[in-house]
């Protein structure tokens, strides 16, 4: 009977271990969440500003580039003149 006992304490132990585990991952499941909406929001704000945004991503991507990689005629549109009439 004493093994018996022992037994159902050894599992109620570990039983309360396994509670705990899960109970860390659901805390960091619920938090990645918060974090992939607060991405969302932002992302959505981002979009509703304009091409301004992505316009210039693409030019700080452009300008990390080396000169010599940048084909011959290929401009920023940002940087080309308007002529007016």
């Amino acid at each position: 009977m004493t093994r018996m006992a022992e037994t159902m304490k050894d599992i109620q132990t570990s039983s309360q271990k396994i509670a705990d585990i899960i109970g860390v991952i659901d805390s960091i499941a619920f938090q990645t969440n918060i974090l992939a909406l607060n991405a969302a929001v932002e992302a959505a704000r981002c979009w509703r500003a304009g091409a301004g945004v992505r316009r210039g991503g693409h030019r700080s991507t452009r300008t990390g580039q080396p000169l010599g990689r940048r084909r011959q005629g290929d401009q920023d549109p940002e940087s080309t003149p308007v002529q007016s009439g």
